[in-house]
């Protein structure tokens, strides 16, 4: 009946130096020899190189101990296929130096030593493993797979191909280990976007880069108002035998902004105590304002009336009082436009300043495009008419804008006279009026100063 497999930890005892050599034993018990299973035990690359290097000093011993046969019934060991001797004694030893030195000298990828019960060939094996030797060529090649397996998954993220996230504020850009950008910089980032930078760089060093900001600064404004013009007045109104190892990769993640400056130019520095410190290349992406007010002047109609009074006469004879130019009316406004919006609130703990970047244009049918706005008329008597509501910019420079207009009208100062019935005497200089303030609604067209004074009369 074969015995259970048996799986033997690694058993590596380092005695003292006597004298010049060094002798590491690997002490393993008899019975894994005898059984029908095959186990395994490990040295140390260090060992591996010392071994490698033809180190006269060092030597490797097998030891086997416990349970050995009596006498005159001793078992046959080979060493890689070679006749040792016969074990039959309560402790006995293998010197493997030469043969480890051998295997590994003979072929780089030759990276085990077999002890083996000669009774049972195939059988019962113990296998001293070391680290298999990597070549150049090879560590090359392991380097180059696992660097491009990095580099997929990277291409295969989302934003690789889409850097900029708008309404997460964020720029995610990617570096390889020398600082070049491997996927491209946006356009229209603003002043409250961060710069997430992703470097692919080896394991091990992902603290020695950072990025070195030559242009680019946060100092934001309490109120920035979108460029205007003063509208127009119109009329009324390695060498052989050297080891190498494959480089494994990582990405470490590095983050800078938000800016106000006009651009943000910087590069990824690698910081190293060996002197192989390097400047990648130099990148610069323009930044746009973020402005919290705007400015312009809108043609509205209002269904608030202001009309004129007069004596007229009457079929009996006497005169009464009538109304004339009534019903709505057109006007001009002037309109300061918050840049607000519920659905663009800040997050929780911000403290970076928001706005709009005008360069940035929404979906046509957007809440997005919707900002509160209050104006006066456009005349010398900016108390009498208030207009508060709301635009839509439909385009850069127009919007639609409605709301509520409070404005100051005339009234028959006698609240008990009645229009076009009541007799009056006097004159229509003698009419006695009052001015009371009413709401009503408004509706009509917001232009861009510069629009404005374009149409009519003059450009600034």
């Amino acid at each position: 009946m074969k015995k259970q497999l048996t799986t033997v930890l690694i058993i590596a005892i380092f005695f003292p130096f006597i004298g010049y050599n060094q002798t590491y034993t690997i002490r393993i018990p008899y019975s894994i020899v005898a059984a029908t299973s095959t186990s395994s035990e490990s040295i140390s690359k260090t060992l591996r190189d010392k071994l490698g290097n033809g180190d006269p000093s060092v030597n490797v011993i097998v030891e086997l101990t416990g349970g050995l046969p009596a006498p005159g019934s001793a078992v046959p060991l080979k060493v890689n296929g070679g006749l040792v001797a016969n074990i039959s004694t309560s402790t006995y030893t293998i010197d493997v130096t030469a043969e480890i030195i051998a295997a590994i000298q003979a072929k780089k990828e030759n990276h085990q030593l077999e002890v083996q019960n000669a009774a049972n060939i195939g059988l019962n094996k113990i296998l001293v493993k070391w680290d298999k030797f990597i070549t150049e060529k090879e560590a090359s090649k392991l380097t180059l797979e696992h660097q491009n397996q990095i580099l997929q998954i990277v291409r295969n993220n989302a934003s690789f191909n889409e850097p900029y996230k708008n309404r997460k504020n964020r720029v995610n850009l990617f570096f390889d280990e020398k600082g070049k950008l491997l996927n491209f910089l946006p356009v229209n980032v603003d002043a409250n976007d961060y710069f997430y930078m992703y470097v692919i760089c080896p394991t091990g060093q992902e603290n020695n880069y950072r990025i070195n900001t030559i242009e680019g600064d946060y100092a934001p404004v309490d109120l920035q108002i979108r460029p205007s013009v003063k509208p127009i007045t119109l009329a009324n109104s390695a060498e052989n035998g050297k080891e190498y190892e494959p480089i494994e990769y990582k990405i470490v993640e590095l983050r800078a902004g938000p800016f106000t400056t006009e651009n943000f130019k910087f590069n990824l520095v690698y910081d190293s105590t060996n002197g192989k410190a390097f400047n990648g290349p130099v990148y610069s992406t323009r930044i746009n304002k973020l402005y919290h007010v705007g400015v312009g002047v809108s043609v509205v109609y209002t269904t608030l009336e202001n009309p004129d009074f007069r004596v007229v006469a009457l079929p009996t004879g006497s005169n009464t009082i009538e109304r004339y130019n009534t019903g709505g009316r057109t006007l001009l406004t002037f309109n300061v436009i918050w840049y607000w919006s519920v659905l663009q609130q800040k997050p929780k703990g911000s403290v970076i300043t928001s706005g709009r970047d005008i360069l940035k244009d929404e979906p046509t049918f957007s809440f997005q495009r919707i900002y509160p706005t209050i104006g006066v008329n456009l005349d010398k008597k900016l108390n009498e008419n208030i207009f508060a509501g709301f635009v839509y910019e439909f385009a850069r420079g127009g919007s639609l804008i409605a709301g509520v207009h409070y404005g100051k009208v005339k009234e028959i100062s006698d609240k008990n006279f009645v229009l076009s019935e009541t007799p009056f005497t006097g004159t229509d200089k003698e009419i006695k009026l009052t001015n009371i303030y009413k709401p009503a609604f408004f509706f009509g067209v917001n232009l861009d100063t510069r629009i404005f004074n374009t149409l009519f009369g003059r450009g600034e």
